[in-house]
């Protein structure tokens, strides 16, 4: 690794910004995934029941 980088700063770097907005990311994410499931399993519980009317 080259010597006139400093990679305490660099990891502090990746630790204070990248990884809390990976985090967000990845939660807005799974809160779309969710609802979307959510959703999906609404509507065929909807099908369903009139079905058995």
């Amino acid at each position: 690794m080259p010597e006139n980088i400093n990679w305490n700063g660099v990891i502090q770097s990746i630790t204070d910004f990248w990884l809390p907005l990976l985090g967000w990311i990845i939660g807005i994410i799974l809160v779309i995934a969710i609802v979307f499931i959510v959703k999906k399993i609404k509507k065929k519980k909807e099908e369903n029941i009139y079905k058995l009317k």
